[in-house]
């Protein structure tokens, strides 16, 4: 699938769970690529995009909740406004924009970020380094990041060769 036709589809569509991406004919990897605290993260087939899906307090994804029970996804809805919020903060800064992931859309209401699929960053990562990088961040910018590591952090490519991508911003 071409990256504009799905990104024209969820848009049109606004879709909030797996299957009404499926309806929308965005169809979604089987199997999540990860899931943290707040939220869980899966990739469109065939097409460099992830979605973000918001966790319930229980730790349930929006597919697992049956219709009848009246799940929490505050959180992981909070979780997806700050790190939009870090992310709009952050793009103020001509410098910082190449290590921004692309956000192709977001919905507030259900939490629901879609942006672009960047490989794992690989290489040892360490605490001292990614201390570093929060306090420097936190010097230049006035953003503060606490999760910053090697689970967070993509590879993004460019000419000159890979960039760090700052992956989940929301704590």
């Amino acid at each position: 699938m071409r990256l504009q036709t799905a990104i024209a589809r969820i848009r049109k569509y606004k879709p909030v769970t797996p299957t009404d991406f499926r309806w929308a004919g965005v169809p979604l990897e089987k199997e999540a690529l990860g899931a943290g605290t707040f939220r869980e993260a899966v990739k469109v087939k065939d097409c460099p995009l992830i979605v973000k899906f918001p966790l319930s307090e229980e730790g349930n994804s929006s597919a697992d909740i049956p219709d009848d029970y009246p799940p929490d996804f505050s959180l992981g809805i909070r979780h997806s406004a700050l790190e939009m919020k870090k992310i709009t903060r952050l793009r103020r800064f001509k410098w910082m924009r190449r290590f921004l992931p692309e956000v192709y859309y977001y919905d507030r209401r259900h939490g629901i970020i879609v942006m672009r699929f960047y490989e794992e960053i690989k290489g040892a990562f360490g605490v001292a380094n990614s201390k570093f990088v929060e306090t420097l961040l936190k010097r230049c910018t006035g953003v503060f990041l606490t999760d910053y590591g090697e689970c967070n952090v993509g590879a993004g490519g460019t000419e000159a060769g890979p960039v760090p991508i700052l992956l989940d911003l929301g704590y």
